[in-house]
């Protein structure tokens, strides 16, 4: 290997090995001027994002609505036992009727 090349993996590239609390404060200080620029890039694109959904939701065939219908569950009972793996058991129990192991 070439002495030169060598350089980059004896010798750090860093400055220090660490930063004080001044200096992390200098590095991710945010002027007002590129705040204001993150707001208004952040402004646009959630401006863009709500009025696509704004879209969606006034079109004639609406995605959103048809999703919600096809997803119809029964709320009442959404357990599950992950010890033996029975499923479908009632919200308000606490252990599993089959093994006896606690419920999430």
């Amino acid at each position: 290997m070439i002495s030169q090349d060598r350089i980059q993996y004896t010798n750090l590239p860093w400055a220090c090995k660490s930063l004080f609390k001044f200096q992390y404060k200098e590095l991710f200080n945010i002027s007002s001027q590129m705040q204001e620029i993150v707001n208004k890039e952040l402004h646009t694109y959630l401006a863009e994002i709500l009025n696509l959904l704004s879209k969606e939701k006034s079109s004639s065939t609406n995605i959103i609505d048809s999703s919600i219908a096809s997803t119809i569950t029964n709320t009442t009972n959404m357990k599950m036992c992950f010890g033996c793996g029975q499923q479908n058991i009632e919200n308000r129990k606490r252990i599993c009727p089959e093994c006896k192991m606690p419920l999430p």
